[in-house]
C-alpha cells in the first residue's frame, strides 16, 4: 500500500504532459533483463537507466509559494520502503490509491534522487521501476553508481565464492527463486542422493548488488573442493545462464539464508 512521507518542499517543477515521457528502449531492456540476465542485457539496461526520465507519483499541499508535496512509497512485505518510479503513464496507472485520493506526477531522472537518498532522515532503500509490472529493484548504492560510472563498469560479476565462503566485505542477501529452475533442483537431489557425506542442501537466489545468483547451501560431513564440483557440474548446465554459487553451511547461513526454510535434499528424509 502506498505510504505518505513527510512534507517536503517543492523543487523546481516542470510543466510536462504524462503522456509525453516514455522510455520504450529501457522497457525492452528491463525485459530483455527479466527475460535472459546476460551481461550484454544488464549493461543495455543501465544505459538506458542513465538516460531516462521517470514520472513519480506524488500529492500536493497547500497553495504557491509555500506549496509542499508528498513522496507516495512502496512498503515490500519485510519491511523495506521504496519510491516508485514509472517509465511511463500506462505503468504509472497501475498503482491505486485509496478511494478520494489523488495523485499527480513530477519528473526525475535517477541523478535527482541523490539529495534524497543523502538525508540520513530518509527510510526508502532504493527505487523501484514499474513496480506492477518488471519490478526493477534500484538499491540506493546502484543509484549512485548508476550516477557516477559509465553503464559497461557497474555491476560487473562477483568475484567467485572462494572455499565455499563469501568473501569478507561482499553484501549479499538471499530470497526465494522467483524463477524456480525443476531440472536444475531435481539433478542436485538425485546427485546428492548418491554422496553419503552431504546432510542437507538448501536452493536460495543469491542477489550481489544488482546480479542475480542461484545458491546451493550445503551442509556435509566433509566440505570439499571436489564436493563443490560436483555439485556445480550437476547445477550449472540447468541454470539458464546464472551463475552458481556452491556455499558451506554456516550458523550464520543459518540465520541469513535458510531461517528454517525446507531443505532441497535431505539425508534424513531420503528413504
Amino acid at each position: 500500500m502506498a505510504k505518505k512521507q513527510k512534507k517536503q518542499s517543492v523543487p523546481q517543477l516542470r510543466q510536462v504532459n504524462a503522456k509525453d515521457i516514455r522510455n520504450d528502449a529501457l522497457k525492452q531492456a528491463m525485459e530483455a533483463v527479466k527475460t535472459s540476465r546476460t551481461r550484454d542485457n544488464e549493461v543495455k539496461m543501465f544505459e538506458e537507466l542513465q538516460k531516462a526520465h521517470f514520472l513519480v507519483p506524488v500529492q500536493f499541499a497547500g497553495e504557491a509559494p509555500n506549496l509542499q508535496l508528498r513522496f507516495l512509497m512502496i512498503n515490500t512485505p519485510d519491511g523495506k520502503t521504496f519510491f516508485p518510479a514509472f517509465t511511463d503513464e500506462e505503468e504509472a496507472g497501475r498503482m491505486s490509491l485509496p478511494e478520494g485520493q489523488q495523485k499527480s506526477y513530477i519528473v526525475r531522472t535517477l541523478k535527482e534522487y541523490e539529495p534524497i537518498f543523502k538525508d540520513t532522515r530518509g527510510k526508502a532503500t532504493g527505487v523501484v521501476v514499474n513496480a506492477f509490472s518488471s519490478n526493477i529493484v534500484l538499491p540506493r548504492d546502484l543509484i549512485s553508481r548508476l550516477n557516477t560510472q559509465t553503464a559497461s563498469s557497474i555491476g560487473a560479476p562477483a568475484s567467485p565464492v572462494k572455499k565455499g565462503e563469501i568473501p569478507a566485505g561482499v553484501a549479499v542477501r538471499f530470497e526465494e527463486p522467483r524463477i524456480y529452475p525443476t531440472a536444475l533442483v531435481n539433478a542436485v537431489y538425485d546427485l546428492c542422493a548418491t554422496l553419503p557425506a552431504v546432510s542437507r542442501v538448501w536452493f536460495k537466489q543469491m542477489m550481489i548488488g544488482m546480479n542475480v545468483n542461484f545458491a546451493l547451501i550445503v551442509e556435509a560431513d566433509q566440505y570439499n573442493s571436489e564436493l563443490e564440483e560436483k555439485l556445480r557440474a550437476a547445477a550449472e548446465p540447468l541454470a539458464k545462464n546464472v551463475p552458481v554459487q556452491i556455499l558451506k553451511y554456516t550458523p550464520e547461513l543459518e540465520k541469513k539464508a535458510v531461517d528454517g526454510a525446507v531443505a532441497l535434499y535431505d539425508r534424513e528424509l531420503n528413504l
